[in-house]
């Protein structure tokens, strides 16, 4: 609304309003928090891949994934 950014790192992993998404501009999630965001599987970096993109159509302008000793 006044063009400051929003950033949000949904730790601990919980349930979200979708509608809170369309709100954000720089998610910063887990493979956990991706998982249970998006109700998909984050094993692999293909699934990875898919729930970042569905996190995207949700609304989030960015989404930054950490991946614990993957990288991020």
């Amino acid at each position: 609304k006044h063009g400051v950014p929003v950033i949000l790192n949904p730790a601990p992993a919980q349930n979200l309003p979708r509608e809170l998404l369309s709100l954000v501009d720089f998610l910063i999630p887990n493979e956990s928090e991706t998982a249970l965001l998006t109700n998909l599987p984050t094993t692999s970096y293909a699934e990875i891949d898919v729930a970042a993109r569905k996190l995207l159509q949700l609304g989030v302008e960015a989404v930054i994934m950490t991946l614990g000793e993957r990288g991020s």
